[in-house]
């Protein structure tokens, strides 16, 4: 019988923390806030045709 876990949260990795929303999203803005900030990303939902 395999036993499934639930996802763990993780501290945050300072040298990823947006790269893969930059390398999907059309349009990216980070906005400060206290405390943290707001990021809004542009994702496509159509298919482009691309690879």
């Amino acid at each position: 019988m395999q036993i499934i876990t639930q996802p763990v949260a993780r501290n945050a990795d300072p040298g990823r923390d947006l790269e893969i929303v930059m390398a999907l999203a059309q349009a990216l803005d980070v906005q400060p806030e206290t405390p943290g900030k707001r990021i809004t990303a542009r994702i496509s939902l159509l298919d482009t045709g691309g690879a």
